[in-house]
């Protein structure tokens, strides 16, 4: 309904049912949950949605739940060399697990996020990034 779209997972279903402390880590910080009813559910899907459709599933409201709004809550200002078009910027859909929560980017209101990858001259650090804007 909202194609096309790039889903990313995180956990293989074998660990993720196993009831485990699960979570991710942004702006050097552990975002952390345990998962209560193996819910195999470990995913942020980013949506081009080139007709504006609105989701069916909303999701929880903002504020309801740190796990899931903390790499938006710990979310930095860039500098204005470093912005982005708004093109590069996607409505979104997260889900983690028994527990985790669930939530769109609709459920907190409009932000748009984009996933970037830094890369350096060393080539050392290549860890994914989650940016997101209002």
């Amino acid at each position: 309904m909202m194609e096309p779209y790039l889903f990313l997972g995180f956990l293989p279903v074998n660990l993720t049912k196993k009831r485990t402390t699960q979570g991710y880590r942004a702006a050097k910080y552990d975002f952390t949950f345990r998962n209560c009813d193996a819910n195999p559910n470990s995913y942020i899907t980013f949506y081009y949605n080139p007709n504006n459709t609105y989701p069916s599933r909303v999701g929880e409201k903002e504020g309801t739940n740190n796990f899931m709004t903390g790499w938006i809550d710990r979310s930095s200002t860039l500098s204005r060399s470093k912005y982005m078009e708004i093109i590069f910027y996607f409505d979104f859909e997260m889900h983690m697990g028994g527990c985790g929560g669930f939530m769109t980017s609709y459920s907190v209101n409009n932000i748009r996020a984009a996933l970037g990858f830094p890369f350096y001259k060393d080539n050392t650090q290549t860890t994914p990034t989650l940016k997101s804007t209002y």
